[in-house]
């Protein structure tokens, strides 16, 4: 919720951990995290262990058998994470290299917002960053997880193609990253030329993966008919959650200020998503992020009534009589004034 803006998703761990060559054990298992943040959604395989990011329990993630195995990437795995409607993304290689620093080799192009390749990029990742020169484009960008990501194209591939002219581009745009900072590509193993230029290029493959943009049917998630009590009691489940997360990570909970000032941000977010909504200004994220917002802004509500020991149900029922009985008054004097 509101602290999702502040700590990095744990899937993050796992890449760095994978590019210094860190890989979860071998062993079949899967494991499942939270989704990711924008509405997105992933499988990822290492070998012998997958990691699945997503909204969906546990529990119904096990009935689709994903298994460690390559089982977590097969097309009736990934269907039932995106759900009937959900849009699933190429299983890509994912690969990584580091970062060579020094006078960087490419200079920073603009005014690419419809670019194709710049496009995709802005729709996946944030801080998009293009850059460039006669033989193709280069975008750098924090993508999946909040890793660095590095993309290329060239410019006419018919005639660089099997020149090195990928290769060089690559090369020259690890000068972007500082000098031993992991970076990571996604590349479609069926783009064999474009495989081939990062492998020359001194990337490592550590995993395969799919990014995923579900559109599902809730499954009691929420129920339809939830009352103020079935929300307060998963808000506060997840508000628990946070505070085991803090302690282990930081030594400390969140105070109650705090969660307050985490609200307010996201007060501002949604003042954003609503002008978006209403074509007042260009906000990435459509009616998903909207939704996302609101129910953010709902749970510091609740998260606020419980840790100030607000009954909000009582409360919410006592202000809307109040209110009730007072519009009602003035309409019924109002509309008297009117007729006389």
């Amino acid at each position: 919720m509101a602290a999702d803006q502040h700590q990095p998703h744990p899937l993050l761990r796992l890449f760095l951990d994978a590019a210094d060559g860190r890989f979860p054990p071998a062993d079949g298992g899967v494991t499942v995290l939270g989704p990711l943040p924008r509405g997105l959604e992933c499988s990822v395989a290492f070998t012998g262990h997958a990691v699945i990011a997503t909204s969906l329990p546990p529990e119904e993630v096990d009935e689709l058998e994903p298994d460690g195995f390559g089982g977590s990437l097969t097309p009736d795995v990934l269907r039932g994470l995106a759900g009937p409607d959900g849009a699933i993304g190429c299983v890509d290689a994912t690969l990584t290299a580091r970062g060579t620093g020094g006078p960087p080799r490419l200079h920073e192009r603009t005014g690419l917002e419809d670019h194709p390749r710049v496009r995709l990029a802005l729709e996946l990742r944030t801080r998009v960053r293009t850059f460039g020169d006669d033989r193709g484009l280069v975008t750098l960008a924090d993508g999946l997880a909040g890793r660095r990501e590095l993309s290329v194209e060239l410019n006419d591939p018919a005639q660089s193609g099997g020149h090195g002219t990928g290769r060089s581009l690559i090369r020259d745009a690890l000068t972007l990253v500082p000098a031993g900072e992991p970076v990571f590509a996604a590349v479609s193993p069926g783009n064999a030329r474009s495989l081939r230029a990062f492998l020359a290029a001194d990337f490592t493959p550590i995993a395969s993966e799919s990014v995923l943009r579900p559109s599902r049917t809730p499954r009691v998630r929420v129920p339809p008919a939830a009352d103020l009590e079935e929300l307060r009691h998963r808000a506060v489940h997840v508000h628990d959650l946070y505070d085991e997360l803090n302690r282990l990570e930081r030594g400390r909970v969140w105070t109650r200020e705090e969660f307050m000032l985490g609200f307010t941000g996201d007060v501002g977010d949604l003042a954003k998503l609503v002008m978006a909504e209403e074509g007042a200004r260009e906000v990435r994220g459509g009616r998903g992020a909207l939704e996302h917002e609101l129910a953010d802004c709902l749970w510091s509500v609740l998260i606020l009534a419980h840790r100030y020991g607000v009954p909000l149900a009582e409360a919410y029922h006592r202000t809307m009589d109040e209110l009730d009985s007072d519009i009602g008054a003035r309409i019924a004097a109002a509309e008297h004034a009117h007729d006389r």
